[in-house]
């Protein structure tokens, strides 16, 4: 009798219930094979040998050995490549001294994923090789089916000279069916290993080849048409062509609809598969009000599924509910978020009890996390942040280019947030740990990671900066310059406010360094870049290109350049003023500042006429913000009352200055009381300039007195 042998390869774990159930199919078929051909079938599965043990006793060889003797190769792979078989195929395909025709026969087939997974790292490698090295051999097919595998069988039969076995009327597909699906299974593929090129090819082949069909099954040509479409939609969102991923989403969401009232059984889940990554397309794109909707969408078909099978879409609901809260996020809706989010959680520790959904438990405590940092609620923050940092670590001893780069974004956010706190012991690490990290994916992938080794490099250089550590920072400020001027020279619109930031936290460096002439350098680029981005984005980048003026027109000063500081000067007061009109609680202070500096300028240059005018605005301003805030602003009016007092004294307008000088000495030894340290000195000072204007108007005894 002949045999035909047949070799089962894959994953332990992942695919041990699929194993049986084919091997039960295959023997079903093979007692069609003996009877009628006087053939048997028999295949090769690890759990049916007599040596199946622990996997140190593995005894691998013998498999191998069994693979070479085999007709027939089957690959079945899911998110990620079996311990071994990685081996096996090697073996299979590395059969030197035998003809082709005498080859065993290799099938791959990949189970269809959900839209929540992703391939690993392992079979992302091997799929990859797989391309390389034998590119499409037969079919590759997505989910096993055993009518794929009767007709791989019947392949083999009509090889040995026997006639095809005939299939059941159930089984039959038309061809271009077929070639529809295979077309789009193989894209399938390809888009789960990331080569969107590829993938998005046979999707449109797929698409071609189903519109060509149109007329004759319209119920199967809707079905794939939303499919194609979905998939093809995501290719586009993966490639940043929004307009194309929109389109393409919509009309599947317009079939999924038609195909769901017919059939809810089967195409709910699709609609609201499709509805969440239109949302998430829409959010991405800050569209919150088109996102939202299509979230909840979404949320209440996954509720309905959840309660008859909470095990198996509870996940769903978990995801779409976390998605939604990071959208109310976005929008400022931080109780509402915060609620989701926790909600997210709990379902998601729950689902985590067996340690295989720690990821997601990682990615909610991260994004709740996160909410709380922008809220700064640091206490709230921290033990979450750090119980993503521990999961993630977990995660990347698995799987280290996966998760290695959300270790160290994650120890990026811990470590500023220990830096805001003072707790420098536990940042440094941090930063260090999150730098050396994306240093090592940036090798590997550089135009994903540069970005992110340029802003690790700027958060360290921070850091040294701040504890007084010039000679560690200045390197790193140096290398994130370097990297952020080459990211802008290839996409502007990104990268110029990161140029422009580098170059002023680097500049205050070296003003803290007294290295004023580099200083000036930076801060002249970093005021050009904020001039063009004020222009094109004025609500967001007003406010630091004025800071910049302000901070040439103090190196001006400090170089004796007055009439570039004044210049500098009045531009920033010129663009505070614009700015305290639409948020007078943010920029009124900044343009009582500048109203004190331009007011200085012109006393210290007998410009008493432009002078006057501008301290009288600033103590204004400094006055009404007092009555808000006195522990601030107090102090700011006594400094306007001694200069304007001053002025009044310099150009002989004694009456106006007296009440003036009064009012500063007041404020001064009231502030002593809670601070002499810091304002007893200007207390004193004050009384000097009392003295002194006492003795210019002959007031002699009282300036003895004072």
């Amino acid at each position: 009798m002949k045999t035909i042998k047949i070799f089962l390869a894959s994953s332990i774990t992942q695919f041990e219930k699929e194993r049986f159930e084919l091997v039960a199919f295959i023997e079903d078929i093979a007692r069609k094979f003996r009877a009628k051909y006087d053939v048997d079938i028999e295949p090769f599965i690890c759990e049916t040998q007599d040596h199946a043990m622990t996997r140190e006793g593995w005894m691998q060889e013998e498999f191998n050995r069994a693979l070479r003797g085999s007709d027939m190769v089957f690959f079945l792979f899911y998110t990620r490549i079996g311990e071994f078989t990685q081996e096996e195929f090697d073996a299979a395909r590395e059969l030197e001294n035998v003809s082709d025709e005498e080859k065993p026969k290799l099938y791959a087939f990949l189970n269809a994923l959900e839209d929540s997974e992703t391939v690993g790292d392992s079979l992302k490698a091997f799929l990859q090789m797989l391309e390389k090295t034998i590119g499409e051999f037969h079919k590759l097919f997505a989910k096993m089916d055993t009518n794929e595998l009767r007709s791989l069988l019947n392949i083999k039969m009509l090889e040995l000279g026997y006639e095809e076995i005939g299939k059941e009327p159930a089984e039959m597909y038309p061809e271009e069916h077929e070639t529809v699906k295979n077309r789009f299974l193989l894209g399938l593929l390809y888009y789960n290993a990331e080569n969107y090129t590829e993938a998005e090819r046979l999707f449109k082949e797929a698409q071609r080849l189903n519109l060509a069909r149109d007329a004759d099954n319209p119920y199967a040509f809707r079905a794939y048409a939303a499919l194609i479409d979905h998939h093809l939609a995501g290719v586009y969102k993966k490639t940043d062509r929004f307009a194309e991923a929109e389109t393409l989403y919509k009309e599947a969401l317009e079939l999924y609809r038609l195909l769901a009232a017919a059939d809810p059984t089967i195409y709910l889940l699709r609609l609201a598969a499709t509805c969440h990554n239109l949302a998430v397309l829409y959010g991405d794109a800050e569209r919150f009000e088109e996102a939202e909707p299509l979230f909840k969408e979404a949320l209440k078909i996954y509720f309905v599924f959840a309660t008859t099978d909470p095990e198996k879409y509870e996940s769903y609901v978990a995801t779409t509910i976390n998605d939604l809260a990071t959208l109310q996020l976005k929008t400022g809706r931080f109780d509402e978020a915060e609620m989701l989010f926790m909600e997210a959680l709990e379902i998601r520790r729950v689902l985590d009890s067996d340690g295989t959904k720690a990821y997601d438990v990682a990615a909610t405590c991260w994004s709740l996390a996160a909410l709380y940092y922008k809220a700064n609620n640091y206490s709230k923050a921290e033990p979450l942040f750090r119980e993503a940092l521990k999961l993630y670590r977990m995660a990347a001893e698995k799987s280290p280019e996966e998760y290695e780069p959300k270790v160290a974004a994650t120890c990026i956010y811990l470590a500023v947030l220990y830096h805001k706190d003072n707790d420098y012991s536990k940042a440094e690490p941090l930063f260090k740990e999150a730098l050396k990290l994306y240093r090592m994916a940036a090798e590997k992938d550089s135009e994903t990671y540069e970005p992110n080794v340029a802003g690790s490099c700027y958060n360290l250089a921070n850091y040294y900066s701040d504890t007084k550590q010039y000679a560690k920072a200045e390197p790193l400020y140096k290398e994130a310059l370097e990297h952020y001027r080459a990211l802008a020279k290839k996409n502007p619109n990104a990268y110029k406010p990161d140029v422009a930031i580098n170059c002023s936290r680097l500049a205050i460096m070296y003003i803290n360094s007294n290295r004023y002439a580099e200083a000036e350098q930076l801060n002249k680029e970093a005021l050009e870049l904020y001039r063009t981005l004020a222009e094109e984005k004025p609500d967001i980048y007003k406010p630091d290109f004025a800071l910049t003026c302000n901070k040439l027109a103090i190196l001006y000063k400090i170089s004796n350049r007055y009439a570039e500081a004044e210049k500098m000067n009045k531009e920033a007061l010129e663009l505070y003023r614009t700015l305290a009109e639409k948020n007078p609680d943010s920029y009124k202070p900044d343009v009582a500042m500048i109203c004190c500096n331009l007011a200085n300028y012109y006393s210290d240059t007998k410009q008493y006429a432009k002078a006057e005018p501008l301290y009288k605005e600033a103590l204004e301003l400094y006055r009404t913000l007092a009555e808000k805030n006195p522990d601030a602003f107090k102090p700011d009016v006594a400094m306007t009352c001694n200069n304007l007092a001053e002025l009044y004294s310099d150009t002989n307008c004694f009456e106006d200055a007296v009440p003036l000088y009064t009012e500063a000495l007041t404020l001064y030894r009231a502030l002593a009381e809670k601070n002499p340290e810091t304002y007893e000195p200007k207390e004193a000072a004050t009384f000097y300039d009392i003295a002194i204007f006492y003795k210019k108007t002959d007031r002699f005894e009282e300036a003895e007195g004072i």
